[in-house]
């Protein structure tokens, strides 16, 4: 709700790498923390040595946005699929 309440243009910014013009830019959180909300939870990196402490990433592919998992990330990779498919998933 917040952000589509105070972003629902997002990715689409007047400042950030939006008008940059890049194809695809990633974000991931490099700390050892969540977030919840009501549709997904976002997990940042611990840097325990288990291959599970993976961060999530959001992808952005010109105005599509999607929220990376390791788990879809590996289910992705096995088909060699990295496209992203969502039309604006918001999180």
């Amino acid at each position: 709700e917040y952000n589509e309440r105070n972003y629902p243009n997002y990715p689409i910014s007047s400042d950030g790498l939006y008008k940059l013009g890049f194809d695809r830019y990633s974000f991931v959180i490099n700390d050892c923390l969540s977030f919840k909300t009501p549709t997904a939870r976002i997990r940042g990196a611990c840097y325990n040595v288990s291959p599970s402490d993976i961060p999530d990433m959001i992808i952005i592919e010109g105005d599509n946005v999607e929220l990376f998992t390791p788990e879809i990330m590996q289910e992705r990779a096995t088909r060699g699929d990295f496209s992203i498919k969502s039309a604006k998933k918001k999180t």
